[in-house]
């Protein structure tokens, strides 16, 4: 039931986010780009971050070319999924900088999207990864570009 209700947030955030970028005026784009690894002891982990970028950065080559765009790369090496977004309540509480950064900079309106690999850069915590989609990223008007597909939900037959 948990995974059934994570896949229809996350597709309905695509979905409003998808929507919010056909309204915005042409201006060249501003894009955070955020990779991230789990270890730095993961096999090839630096490469690992150069290959998210560029698969980012060929992406947004094809859909922004025309318009123009500006990015920003955000790597976020040794990061465990499982942690969150720093928390003024919790100031002890491990948290990813990086990803923490990024969330600031999009509720300052400095990006109008955010690019990633694949949606578990953002997280592999379910709670985290469905608040990012259905709040963060809604109320601050950005839209988030996934190279990898998303999820391929099948229901039981």
């Amino acid at each position: 039931m948990v995974v059934g209700a994570f896949v229809e947030a996350v597709h309905t955030a695509v979905t409003t986010m998808r929507g919010m970028s056909s309204m915005r005026k042409t201006h060249q784009r501003r894009i955070a780009i955020y990779t991230r690894t789990a270890s730095p002891e993961e096999p090839g982990a630096r490469h690992a971050l150069e290959q998210q970028r560029e698969a980012c950065r060929q992406v947004l080559n094809q859909r922004f070319a025309a318009d123009g765009y500006e990015y920003t790369i955000y790597d976020e090496g040794a990061a465990s999924g499982a942690i969150g977004v720093y928390d003024p309540a919790k100031p002890t509480k491990p948290y990813r900088p990086v990803l923490s950064e990024l969330v600031k900079h999009m509720q300052n309106g400095e990006y109008d999207a955010v690019c990633v690999h694949r949606i578990d850069r953002l997280g592999r915590n379910l709670a985290l990864t469905t608040r990012l989609l259905t709040e963060v990223f809604p109320q601050n008007g950005v839209e988030l570009i996934s190279v990898v597909p998303l999820v391929q939900y099948v229901p039981a037959r």
